[in-house]
């Protein structure tokens, strides 16, 4: 008897839209499926799934329904995610509402982050008010950061006043980072208005002067972050407490101050977008002694002025000592020079015309007029008292030598160049 040819039946498009939507989930929060990177085609069409799904995009009317069948503790879905996780993500409050009752607010995801976490690092009000006050506003991450931390970190105003009541501002995460620390570095959100709300806690206000992990303040996250109004704000309040000296002059491991922690986390499209904030900021720290201060390679504020503008160096310049000189021997003109005299030759050369006479001289020798118009120029000027018959002291009458000197060499060299 002849066999029968057997036909595949080809798969619905209902099946393959399906298991596009839910590869797609996988790809829209960089996790593998559940279970690993294998998967059981069963695991598609699991009452969890489905119900993560609804969750995920959404969908009360489903979650409802399928929550209400079950009346069960779910699985996880997603990266270890629950549903009741992939609802406040996606900050649809009424599926959370749904879920909060058969779900367990405790559990954890990949991260050790529980619901409240979620909702709060994403700045979901709205999801967080649906399960605040069935949730442990205590509990810490895999990183020792509360739901509090989180959302100061992201900027969410309107989470960190729900979770200040409930939260403990004198605990640190694991980095020895208070709820201040975080709150001072800013950078993302409404960074002024979650600072404002935290240091007018008496509890976190206590914390001013603590450390964390490498020894920094807040003050020195406040200066990386180079927001000038929360700068202003703990010197004030150190101010308060008779020790603002005291304060811009504590060092962290790293053996910076809070000024040097600044400059040397600015990058130079933070000094392009936003030059006149961090002016202000160095204003503000500036104006301590410790301005004076070298690490433990003798390097100063200014040199780490050097990498950016011009008006950040003349700032410091009159509290500093541009003679000053690293454990390389390197001054500030020096770093400004580096790079053959490209990383920032006007600044270099503004301080090399500004610095006492034999300095500014070794400059001009080391790098040339070219690169030192500005000194060549106050030389030039210094030749052309002499000659006039004006007197000049035994140093100024030097720097005249040296700048007809420079001056004769300059067009040898160029044409050597040529």
């Amino acid at each position: 008897m002849a066999l029968k040819s057997r036909t595949k039946r080809a798969p619905s498009v209902g099946w393959a839209r399906r298991l596009a939507d839910i590869v797609g989930e996988w790809w829209s929060i960089g996790a593998a499926p559940p279970g690993g990177s294998k998967m059981s085609m069963g695991a598609f069409y699991s009452p969890e799934m489905t119900l993560w799904n609804a969750a995920h995009l959404g969908d009360a009317a489903l979650v409802e329904t399928l929550a209400t069948v079950r009346r069960a503790k779910f699985s996880t879905g997603i990266a270890g995610r629950t549903a009741l996780m992939a609802a406040v993500a996606g900050n649809h409050a009424e599926c959370a509402r749904i879920l909060a009752p058969f779900s367990d607010l405790a559990q954890r995801d990949g991260k050790k982050k529980t619901a409240l976490m979620i909702a709060a690092e994403n700045g979901h009000a709205e999801a967080l008010d649906a399960i605040l006050g069935q949730s442990d506003a205590l509990a810490c991450d895999s990183a020792g950061k509360s739901a509090l931390s989180l959302a100061i970190e992201k900027g969410s105003r309107e989470c960190v006043e729900r979770l200040l009541p409930l939260s403990e501002l004198g605990n640190a995460d694991a980095r020895g980072a208070t709820a201040l620390m975080i709150a001072a570095a800013g950078s993302k959100g409404d960074s002024w208005g979650c600072f404002e709300m935290v240091m007018k806690q008496e509890k976190a206000a206590k914390t001013l002067f603590d450390r964390d992990e490498m020894q920094g303040t807040a003050l020195h996250a406040a200066a990386k972050g180079g927001e000038p109004k929360i700068v202003r704000a703990l010197m004030q309040e150190a101010e308060r407490h008779g020790r603002r000296a005291e304060y811009a002059g504590f060092v962290d491991r790293n053996g910076q101050t809070a000024l040097m922690a600044g400059l040397s986390s600015w990058s130079s499209d933070q000094w392009r977008e936003s030059e006149g904030a961090l002016l202000d900021s160095l204003r503000e720290l500036a104006r301590e002694k410790s301005v004076k201060h070298k690490d433990p390679v003798g390097r100063t504020a200014l040199m780490k002025a050097t990498r950016g503008p011009l008006a950040a160096v003349q700032l410091l310049a009159p509290a500093s000592d541009i003679e000053a000189r690293d454990n390389a021997g390197k001054t500030a003109i020096d770093w400004a020079a580096a790079d053959n005299g490209k990383r920032n030759a006007g600044v270099a050369d503004w301080l090399a015309a500004s610095a006492p006479p034999a300095l500014a001289r070794t400059a001009l020798e080391k790098w040339g007029v070219e690169r030192m118009p500005k000194t060549a120029a106050l030389f030039e000027a210094l030749a052309l008292r002499e000659e006039a018959g004006l007197a000049l002291n035994p140093e100024a009458a030097s720097l005249a030598q040296a700048a007809r000197a420079e001056s004769a060499q300059a067009p040898r060299r160029k044409a050597r160049s040529l």
